[in-house]
């Protein structure tokens, strides 16, 4: 069986973790992240995770709940013009790229800095909240343990051994030409 502490595990410690500091799949890795955050959000309620409409609540939601995320509040807001849900979630969910209001780098990139949620001027007149990969992928991790302990701890409605993926989703390792089932890797 699938269930959400699998899921967790696999996805967020294994799969992004490799991504992020591994095969330097940043830009790629923030899309994926950003889905995460809106994914602890849904599980802070019993709708449906398909339930449609509710994005930017759950996002939202994951960052204003979760301490791991405490320092993106500032950012979290529709007026804001950093507003992380339209820049970074909706930005990568629908055009797979950050809206204006952001920008991406990571910790090895010295053109662009690699300050994690500053703002700063850029070359094109804008001010962009600059995120930077490996950080947010630490504080998505945080936010994954802080997530599993509230459930363990019976503080959210949703708990860590439920269901998450059908059990007989096959996926297909493309390097290896593997297929197995979600509940031998998730």
């Amino acid at each position: 069986m699938a269930t959400i502490e699998n899921f967790i595990s696999e996805i967020v410690k294994n799969n992004l973790k490799k991504m992020t500091q591994t095969d330097g799949l940043h830009y790629l890795s923030f899309g994926i992240m950003s889905s995460m955050v809106e994914f602890f959000g849904a599980c802070f309620d019993r709708e449906d995770f398909f339930k449609s409409g509710l994005s930017r609540e759950r996002f939202r939601k994951a960052i204003n709940e979760l301490d791991a995320f405490s320092e993106y509040r500032k950012y979290n807001e529709k007026d804001c013009p950093h507003d992380l849900y339209k820049n970074l979630r909706c930005g990568m969910a629908h055009i797979g790229r950050p809206g204006k209001g952001i920008s991406f780098t990571h910790i090895h990139d010295d053109v662009n800095g690699n300050e994690h949620l500053t703002i700063k001027d850029l070359d094109d007149n804008t001010r962009r909240l600059i995120l930077v990969c490996e950080r947010l992928f630490q504080d998505l991790e945080k936010a994954s343990d802080e997530l599993l302990g509230k459930m363990k701890n019976g503080k959210l409605p949703r708990t860590h051994s439920e269901t998450f993926m059908n059990p007989n989703l096959k996926i297909i390792d493309l390097q290896s030409q593997t297929t197995y089932t979600a509940s031998a890797s998730a």
